[in-house]
Formats: structure tokens, C-alpha cells, sequence
């Protein structure tokens, strides 16, 4: 008996753990986008987020996750006079210098900024 319920319980950690991993990897799906591309901006994704308080660090990333350039953020953190946003390419494994150029082009650069 003590061996059944010890492989039940066995089985049942094994399947939480695989649904777990199968999650984060749904989430992440979520948040790809063509790093070379800033017109893709979803913005209802952004509208979720218009009534937040500026000094909600969670609705702050959450702005951040669906803004150009997302896939570059390091971290940020709040003041009471601004927003300041560390970017990095160093530390993802899947991101390579020549992306980071390739994304802050000059092309890319005039968008975010004309159109944020």
C-alpha cells in the first residue's frame, strides 16, 4: 500500500513539474516578437494597461513587455521624477550583438521615437 501511494505521489509531483515547465514556455511564446521590427506594436495589449498607476512596478513592466525593444530590457526601476530603463544584450543567451544593431537602426530608432 505504502508503495502504491508513494508512485502515486511520484507521478503526481513528475506531472505538475511538466505542466509547470509547458507553462512558462506557453508565456514566453507569448512575448516573442521579430526583434528587427518595430510595426508591430499590439496595442491592445497597451490599452490594458491605461489607467495604471505610474508607481505600479508590475503595470510598469507590463507596459514595457508590450512596447519596442521589450526583449532588450535588463530591468528598470521607479523615482518619483522618472522611469529609468536599463537595456543589455549580453546576459540572453538567444540575443547577439549584431541584433541589438540590426534593431536600434536608424530606421527603427525614428519610429520608436516618433511614434512613442
Amino acid at each position: 500500500m505504502k508503495k502504491k501511494f508513494l508512485l502515486v505521489v511520484t507521478l503526481l509531483f513528475t506531472l505538475l513539474f511538466m505542466i509547470g515547465c509547458k507553462s512558462n514556455e506557453i508565456k514566453d511564446n507569448n512575448y516573442k516578437r521579430d526583434i528587427y521590427s518595430v510595426d508591430e506594436l499590439d496595442i491592445d495589449k497597451l490599452l490594458k494597461y491605461k489607467d495604471s498607476y505610474v508607481g505600479d512596478n508590475s503595470k510598469v513592466g507590463g507596459i514595457l513587455s508590450v512596447l519596442p525593444g521589450n526583449m532588450f530590457i535588463k530591468e528598470f526601476s521607479l523615482t518619483n521624477d522618472s522611469i529609468k530603463v536599463d537595456y543589455e544584450y549580453k546576459g540572453q543567451s538567444n540575443i547577439k550583438e549584431e541584433d541589438l544593431h540590426k534593431y536600434f537602426n536608424d530606421e527603427n530608432t525614428k519610429k520608436i521615437f516618433l511614434n512613442n
